[in-house]
């Protein structure tokens, strides 16, 4: 019983210390930074970024190295800057032979931001569908969900209860249009606040992507002429002011494309981006979208035409090293976490090491056979096992044994 007590004392020890020690060495020498922000102008035709430090504050370049002043750096992005100009009366009538007024601007302006957290979670069972065509100008909240097994079914929120005449039309139109379930994957936005409705893509069992919604209680059902071979693995409704686009979506290569309203397909100039893994960010307006996709080494910004999608220009920003990427190579023999940035859950993650953290283990595991067991009532089995076990556990389990036997 005595020595069982020891095992799980000493496993618990390091277990515990994987778990805190790479954790305090981050949170001891951690330093604020971020990426800097930028954009790519429609006047210079180069990327344009703000970077902020302790020592010089707040400067503005471009990809050249030019410096710029505030109100220099609002007029190389008048399509970001364009309420500041308009208030100063400098927003000029066209910039690249396109006529610009704050209204145009804005309807042209979007955000789209996804995360690996956003798409690395457990997809509800229900889905809740809005009216795309409502009576009053104004979108009206949902009152109705549906659910898809081999077939899909409608349940009014309000009781509860199955509408079997819309589920029974909706499945047969579904299945007209070559739908196959069950379904892969679906995106939608069943939200009032926005000013159309889209309704949802879904990808169905044989990667074929359709366009489904309401549309005066009726069902609206497109294939949308995606390519089954591409395999589509991950859909984004866009729903943007412009009203151009309607989706983003990824293959099983990783690739990126944007789907417009007319269903047709462009896959975008970039490198690959894995929803599961990468953060995309995207800011456009009516001459450029520039997208930055974050990865844990840094971030990759490319800028494309907003009608073409021709690659303009690309920039690399890698994240500064940091101590416990320094140092933990040669400390930390594994890592155990319990959270992570690319997902919800709360469960044990055990990231390995290097192999160059075995030159410590080495010295550590000499260092207590010749100190700490020296003349104690250690047999050589037991200091055998002692040392073998540090050689592979290293300091989680060289601090309890040394912390014991000083005791």
């Amino acid at each position: 019983m005595k020595k069982f007590s020891k095992i799980f004392f000493y496993l618990t020890a390091v277990v515990l210390l994987s778990w805190l020690l790479p954790w305090l060495l981050q949170f001891a020498a951690s330093k604020p930074g971020n990426d800097p922000f930028t954009l790519y102008s429609c006047v210079t035709k180069r990327f344009a970024y703000i970077q902020s430090s302790k020592d010089n504050g707040v400067k503005r370049y471009d990809a050249n190295g030019t410096e710029y002043t505030v109100a220099q750096f609002d007029s190389i992005l008048p399509t970001f800057y364009y309420r500041q100009l308009f208030s100063k009366d400098r927003l000029p009538d066209t910039i690249n032979g396109k006529e610009v007024t704050p209204k145009i601007i804005a309807h042209g302006n979007f955000t789209f931001k996804q995360s690996a957290r956003d798409v690395n979670v457990t997809k509800p069972a229900l889905n809740m569908i809005m009216e795309s065509m409502p009576d009053r100008i104004d979108l009206e909240n949902p009152i109705e969900a549906f659910r898809t097994t081999d077939r899909i079914t409608f349940i009014d929120m309000r009781d509860n209860t199955v509408n079997e005449k819309k589920s029974a039309l909706f499945d047969k139109v579904m299945k007209q249009k070559g739908f196959e379930f069950p379904m892969r994957t679906l995106s939608g936005n069943p939200t009032n606040r926005k000013e159309y409705d889209e309704g949802y893509l879904m990808v169905d069992n044989n990667h074929r992507v359709f366009h489904v919604k309401q549309t005066k209680g009726l069902p609206y059902v497109r294939e949308t002429g995606v390519a089954p071979e591409l395999g589509i693995e991950h859909v984004a409704i866009t729903e943007f002011s412009n009203r151009k686009t309607l989706g983003l979506l990824t293959d099983k290569d990783n690739n990126l494309y944007v789907l417009n309203r007319d269903y047709t397909l462009h896959k975008l100039p970039i490198d690959k981006y894995d929803p599961k893994t990468n953060t995309l960010t995207i800011m456009g307006d009516i001459f450029y979208w520039t997208l930055k996709i974050s990865d844990e080494r840094g971030v990759t910004t490319y800028a494309v035409d907003a009608d073409s999608y021709a690659f303009a220009d690309s920039l690399r920003y890698d994240y500064p090293e940091t101590a416990l990427d320094k140092w933990s190579k040669y400390i930390f023999p594994f890592e155990l976490s319990f959270t992570s940035y690319d997902d919800q859950w709360v469960k044990p993650r055990v990231s390995m090491g290097s192999c160059w953290v075995l030159i410590l283990n080495f010295v550590l595991a000499a260092l207590l056979y010749f100190t700490a067991c020296k003349g104690s009532t250690c047999s050589r089995r037991q200091k055998f096992i002692t040392t073998v076990a540090t050689m592979i556990l290293g300091i989680y389990l060289f601090i309890p044994l040394l912390v014991c036997k000083r005791a």
